[in-house]
């Protein structure tokens, strides 16, 4: 799902993957799919439903990925 390009940005700071279970599952910190594409990523933030409080609500029902370099 997520590019092999994602290993070659190496200048990538942060990394947040909001409300999509299958992508957070896929990069899941040393057992996800695609870990391997993001562990040199310093900050990642990688929101789990478990986590996330109940009075937390999404209501535009989108799912989100942002990568951004400081």
């Amino acid at each position: 799902m997520l590019s092999l390009g994602f290993k070659l940005l190496n200048k990538l700071q942060h990394l947040s993957i909001q409300e999509c279970p299958e992508l957070e599952e896929r990069c899941r910190c040393g057992s996800g799919e695609d870990w391997s594409k993001i562990a040199h990523v310093p900050h990642e933030y990688i929101e789990s439903p478990q986590v996330r409080q109940s009075s937390e609500v999404s209501t535009s029902g989108s799912s989100s990925v942002q990568a951004f370099s400081l």
